[in-house]
């Protein structure tokens, strides 16, 4: 349009009802060539359409009362100034689709999300209703009605060395009684749920040694959530031996509920004290 008129330097369009300013009228020498340009008080489409004249009126200083420069559609954008309209290049770079897609991702990502936190609040309940699905698909026997043992020892590693130097002695060898723990009576080869579950069965009672590091360790967690769970399907016996002061700082809910409902007998530090520990113990597993 302009393409002939070498000495141009000023254009006026004003008020003309310009929705649209084509690249194609306005080449790169014209623009360098022209001094001032006047496109006021039209009503422009505030679309990525017009974005290259949005820049050039930003960036160029050719552009004179910028206030007068207002989009006249979309209807949501109607006498707001271009520059405030959101019409950018990384607006424009975006694919009209990049929404959906991103939407539609957001929504299962989120349902994910809940679903994982959820699974790990609840873990040691689904681990124990999964490992209790296939225990009793292995066992579709009559329940036994005859114990093999007087009571399941449920006890961390790190206080083996007492229930070995202690417990067994004063219990079995004092008193005859049959006690269960796992480095001795589980067998070799076997699920180590289908060990815990078959003994728990063979047992009248359950003896629950607590620590802090019990408290700490993850897999007891899970074998107390068995105990607690089969103790209310079948009404067994739990006794709890608290080793020492345990640390609020690993304290889950289930064992606050367990201290909280359940009479513990606490392991004295004094010799003189531990004749009263033992008479408790037996008491209650013969119970």
């Amino acid at each position: 349009m302009f393409d002939n008129l070498k000495n141009l330097k000023t254009i006026d369009v004003s008020k003309n009802a310009l929705l649209m300013v084509l690249e194609s009228v306005f080449p790169l020498n014209l623009r360098n060539q022209l001094v001032t340009v006047k496109l006021e008080y039209n009503s422009y489409i505030c679309k990525c359409v017009n974005l290259w004249f949005i820049e050039w009126v930003t960036g160029s200083g050719k552009f004179s009362n910028l206030d007068s420069y207002r989009c006249g559609y979309p209807p949501n954008l109607q006498s707001i100034s271009i520059f405030d309209a959101g019409v950018s290049e990384q607006h424009c770079r975006m694919s009209p689709l990049t929404f959906p897609i991103i939407f539609g991702l957001s929504v299962p990502t989120l349902v994910l999300l809940i679903l994982i936190s959820l699974a790990y609040r609840w873990r040691w309940h689904i681990r124990y209703y999964v490992f209790m699905l296939r225990y009793k698909k292995r066992n579709n026997e009559d329940v036994q009605m005859t114990f093999t043992f007087d009571a399941f020892v449920l006890y961390c590693d790190e206080d083996s060395s007492w229930v070995r130097h202690h417990l067994l002695p004063s219990v079995e060898v004092d008193d005859s009684l049959q006690l269960c723990i796992h480095e001795r009576n589980f067998t070799p080869g076997r699920y180590i749920v289908d060990n815990i579950m078959d003994n728990l069965e063979n047992s009248r009672k359950v003896v629950l040694v607590l620590s802090n590091n019990f408290s700490q360790s993850p897999w007891c967690q899970f074998e107390l959530t068995l105990v607690q769970k089969r103790a209310l399907e079948r009404e067994f016996y739990v006794v709890v031996i608290v080793l020492e002061e345990m640390d609020d700082r690993y304290m889950t809910s289930s064992l606050y509920a367990l201290l909280q409902t359940t009479t513990y007998i606490k392991w004295p530090g004094e010799e003189e004290h531990r004749c009263m520990f033992w008479t408790r113990l037996k008491q209650c597993l013969q119970q």
